[in-house]
Order: C-alpha cells, then sequence, then structure tokens
C-alpha cells in the first residue's frame, strides 16, 4: 500500500518546489522593458546633446560692407528750415490791387453833405468800415503772397541739399564700384579707416553746409520780422476812428465832430502805411530770388572746400582695401 502512494507522494514534492521556484522569481513586464530600454536610448541622446556648449560656441564678429558704409544722405535741414517748409494756410495766390485810398477819401468827405444828420452818420460810418476792409483785405493779400513766395524759396533749398546728397552718393559710389560688396569684420583695420574717414568727411559736409542753412534762416527771419512790422503800421491809423466809432454807437454828432478832426490824419496815416507795405511786400520778394542765389553760391563754395578731404578719404580707403586684396592676414 506505501509502495503505491510513494510515487505519488514524489510527484506532490517536485510540483511544490517547482510552484516555490516560480514564486521566488521577479515578475517583468515585458512592454515595461520595452519602455526603459527606450528611456535609456532617449537619455544618451539628451547626454549628446547636451555637450559642453563652450566646445561648439563661434564667435562671429560684427561684419560691414563697403556699400552699406558710404554716405547716403549726409545733410539735413535743420529745425529752423524745417518749420518753413509746412505749406503756408489756403488762401487766394493773386496778390490784390492797392485799394484807390483818394477816391475813398474823396467819397467820404462827400459824405458829410447829406442835410440829415442821422443819415450823415449812417453813411460816413459806413464809408469808414469799407475803407478799413478794404485796406485790411489788401494787407492781408500781400502777406499771404510773401508766404507763398517765401515757401517756394525755402522748397528750392531743399531741392539743393538733395541735388549735394545726391552728388556725394553718387561720388562714392563710382569712386569705390569695385569695392561695392566687399564684407569686412568691422575690427578690420581697413574697413576701421573706411568707417572713419566717411565719419569724418561727413560731418565736415554737415558743418559747412549748416552755415549756409544759418545763413538763409537768418535772412529770412530778417524778412518775416519787416513785414510783420509793415502790417502792424496798417492798423495803426484807424486806431482813432476806433475811438470816434465809440461816440454816439458810430452815428451822433459826437461821432461826426471826432471823424471830421481825425479825416486829414487818418488820409495820410492809412496812404503811408499801405504804401510802406506794398514796397516791402516788393523789396522781400525781389530779396528771396537773391537770398536762394546766394545759397546756391554757399553750397559751391562750400563743396569745393571739401575736395580735398574727399580725395584724400578715396585715395586712403581704396589703397587700403586694395592691399587687403593680396595681403588678407595683415589686416587683422
Amino acid at each position: 500500500m506505501v509502495h503505491i502512494w510513494q510515487p505519488v507522494l514524489l510527484l506532490l514534492l517536485g510540483l511544490i518546489a517547482t510552484l516555490s521556484t516560480v514564486r521566488s522569481t521577479e515578475h517583468v513586464d515585458i512592454f515595461e522593458q520595452f519602455e526603459n530600454e527606450n528611456a535609456t536610448i532617449q537619455e544618451g541622446k539628451n547626454v549628446t546633446e547636451e555637450a559642453d556648449p563652450d566646445d561648439e560656441v563661434q564667435t562671429q564678429q560684427p561684419t560691414s560692407c563697403v556699400e552699406d558704409v558710404l554716405p547716403s544722405d549726409p545733410v539735413v535741414m535743420n529745425e529752423k528750415l524745417e518749420k518753413e517748409l509746412e505749406p503756408p494756410a489756403a488762401g487766394s495766390a493773386e496778390l490784390q490791387k492797392p485799394p484807390n485810398l483818394p477816391e475813398m477819401f474823396t467819397k467820404l468827405s462827400s459824405g458829410f453833405l447829406s442835410p440829415n444828420i442821422f443819415r450823415i452818420g449812417e453813411n460816413v460810418k459806413k464809408l469808414l468800415i469799407g475803407i478799413r476792409e478794404k485796406v485790411q483785405s489788401y494787407g492781408r493779400s500781400a502777406v499771404a503772397k510773401f508766404e507763398q513766395l517765401r515757401h517756394q524759396a525755402v522748397q528750392r533749398v531743399k531741392q539743393k541739399m538733395d541735388e549735394v546728397n545726391a552728388k556725394v552718393r553718387e561720388r562714392f559710389e563710382n569712386e569705390f564700384v569695385e569695392y561695392r560688396d566687399v564684407c569686412l569684420p568691422d575690427e578690420n583695420s581697413c574697413m576701421k579707416l573706411l568707417q572713419a574717414r566717411i565719419g569724418q568727411y561727413e560731418e565736415e559736409l554737415r558743418q559747412n553746409m549748416e552755415q549756409c542753412n544759418d545763413r538763409f534762416a537768418e535772412e529770412l527771419a530778417k524778412q518775416r520780422q519787416s513785414v510783420d512790422e509793415a502790417q502792424r503800421m496798417m492798423d495803426g491809423p484807424f486806431r482813432k476812428i476806433d475811438n470816434c466809432l465809440d461816440r454816439d454807437a458810430g452815428l451822433g454828432r459826437s461821432f461826426l465832430t471826432c471823424v471830421g478832426s481825425a479825416m486829414g490824419n487818418l488820409a495820410k496815416g492809412v496812404t503811408a502805411a499801405q504804401e510802406r507795405l506794398t514796397q516791402q511786400m516788393r523789396k522781400v520778394s525781389g530779396q528771396l530770388t537773391e537770398r536762394v542765389d546766394k545759397y546756391d553760391q554757399c553750397v559751391v563754395k562750400r563743396r569745393r572746400l571739401l575736395e580735398q578731404s574727399e580725395r584724400q578719404l578715396s585715395e586712403s580707403a581704396k589703397g587700403c582695401l586694395k592691399k587687403q586684396q593680396t595681403q588678407p592676414e595683415d589686416f587683422f
């Protein structure tokens, strides 16, 4: 009987031993294994990518090209002339004819002959206001014409400055045409020489042109002052009439007495003021053309003073660039 169960017992003992071995073995997830392998590979990549940055950084020096260093628009208008470039207020471009003052004052004198005193006051007041409006309208017309001519003169000056910039730009572009595409580090000795000489030349050109601009701006300021003074004189003779108009509401006997006593001085004053304004407008209008011509002469003279600087700049910079092409190692 024992012999019969002995094989069975041995079989059971073998199964128990096998199960114990399986339980003691660590469980491994196949997907987790793949993830761990990927993580290991990725980590290896990161280590490769995070190599020492000092080993890979390459310092690039600032570079400039000859074409970009050459003068472009070195001359600019100063603030005084910039303001003068603004278009004048819109108005009639035609200059009105001066009012016929003798005729107007003759009509004013005849206004005192009406038999109705209130009609006299009304007529005289109307004629006075008419004289004043026509004289002041002429004054505004003359000043508007002056402002228009003044604006045109400043535009001519701006055009001259643009021409100077264009000529300077064209001159240096032609001088350095064979080197226009050459680009060098800013620390290169030839580039440093070119930049320094160009900067020095531009500053000299600006200073010389500024003298022409300042002189022209001063002349414009004097002209405006003389025109303003002439315009103020146009209002002077009418101040006495303003006092007369305040009497009797500009209609009664007191008003007429005041106007009658002021009539002679009024006619003289208005006539003198109008003639002065007319003469002043003719004078300053003629001066504008003269001033622009003088400005042109000033610019030509100042440019000639810089011709030697232009030649020296071109010769020294081009000589350096030419040598740079044959001995590049000597220029860094």
